[in-house]
């Protein structure tokens, strides 16, 4: 019943940077109207060379596959709408990254992994509490029944 649930559940990430405390703290913050949404249709798309914006996409999709209990498909092709992209870029430190939602995606731009894998976590930093929620009480109502003799 709560897979039906959840799966029926759009998850929101509701993008108002103002109420977030982003860490490390950004250099800049533009904060743009809209919402993105994240459900089990959404795609994981790598436009990059190097193998470890792959490995920060298999992380993502990874990570959210334990907390939202839906895959999010990982593909090397690009993808218009309804995708968080992961795209190297020339022009960055190796550490950083931009970060842009719009309704129909998340463009994650980096010029090397380590920035690629931080904007995923700022990224996770910005979806709503709810998720992470859910993932600890499914694990803590699993582990109760076993404990019982």
């Amino acid at each position: 019943m709560k897979k039906i649930i959840i799966s029926s559940f759009l998850f929101v990430v509701c993008l108002s940077l103002s109420a977030q405390n982003i860490i490390p703290r950004p250099v800049s913050i533009t904060e743009q109207p809209g919402r993105f949404i994240v459900d089990a249709r959404t795609t994981i798309s790598v436009t990059a060379d190097d193998e470890g914006f792959r490995r920060t996409a298999d992380f993502l999709s990874e990570r959210f596959k334990t907390v939202a209990g839906f895959d999010l498909s990982v593909t090397g092709q690009p993808v218009s709408r309804n995708v968080i992209c992961i795209r190297q870029v020339d022009g960055f430190t190796k550490e950083a990254y931009k970060l842009t939602i719009t309704p129909e995606k998340a463009l994650i731009e980096s010029s090397a992994p380590n920035g690629a894998f931080y904007a995923v976590q700022t990224l996770f930093q910005m979806f709503p509490d709810d998720i992470y929620a859910q993932a600890v009480t499914k694990k803590r109502q699993m582990g109760s029944s076993v404990h019982r003799h």
